[in-house]
């Protein structure tokens, strides 16, 4: 494995480092998340230059490096999950990208943002950092949380500052100067397991928050596995789920 390649100096992560610990490419949840992202992207879609901002422990590079043999970059300002980084070919940045180093402008022709934009208390002001970085014509794909009224301890503890509403979303990628955005809905069967996890997490311990809300029983967790490919295989568009996804572009032409 490559060594962490520092590009920032070390900052303030808010974030429960115990996520990495569940966090594999197994998760019903994560293997839930990549279809999904597998899904909404444009068929044949060629990934081109990748780098994953907010990469954690490098699961969603090792998730495309295993379906399309695509070997992306990562950039955190976390060290435990560069530490622990799950992909053994792609290169990892400490990197906080709203330093804008010069080498990386327009750098890439994909940029994801998986689960992201709800840790940061100025996302427009990210995006516009984001871009910095994306080609013209380059592709952008985000995932957050939904439904503000689901937030609760277990997002707190997370350090989400929010969870997210479809036309939030869908403004804040075009206040970014990105097109072509439809925030999509999914996870509607996890929706009901999240307003309990809410009741049941509220008044626990922070070090049992991310043990009770993301790691379930083995049971538990193969029945939300079975539920995932499910909603999979219908292909509809969910009305409610507890995460949204859209992917947008920067136009052709834009700096």
């Amino acid at each position: 494995m490559s060594d962490i390649i520092y590009l920032s100096q070390p900052a303030e992560c808010r974030m429960d480092d115990s996520y990495f610990d569940y966090a594999t490419p197994e998760h019903f949840w994560i293997r839930w998340r990549f279809e999904m992202l597998c899904r909404i992207l444009p068929k044949g879609y060629d990934w081109g230059t990748l780098l994953d901002v907010g990469c954690g422990n490098g699961v969603v590079l090792e998730q495309v490096q295993r379906r399309f043999d695509v070997v992306g970059d990562g950039a955190d300002l976390n060290l435990a999950a560069l530490g622990s980084f799950l992909s053994a070919r792609s290169p990892r940045f400490f990197y906080d990208i709203t330093q804008r180093r010069p080498e990386m402008a327009g750098r890439y022709s994909t940029v994801l943002l998986m689960d992201v934009l709800e840790h940061l208390s100025d996302p427009a002001g990210f995006l516009d950092a984001v871009m910095y970085h994306l080609a013209p014509g380059g592709l952008v794909a985000v995932n957050v949380p939904a439904m503000q009224a689901l937030y609760g301890r277990y997002d707190a503890v997370q350090g989400h500052v929010c969870r997210f509403e479809p036309a939030q979303l869908a403004r804040l990628l075009a206040g970014a100067g990105l097109i072509g955005a439809r925030p999509r809905y999914w996870g509607l069967g996890l929706v009901p397991v999240a307003w309990l996890r809410k009741q049941l997490v509220a008044h626990l311990p922070d070090d049992q928050v991310m043990r009770r809300g993301f790691s379930p029983a083995p049971m538990v967790e193969t029945a939300m596995g079975l539920l995932g490919d499910f909603e999979m295989l219908t292909r509809l568009a969910m009305p409610l789920g507890t995460s949204l996804m859209a992917v947008a572009r920067k136009p052709e032409g834009a700096q």
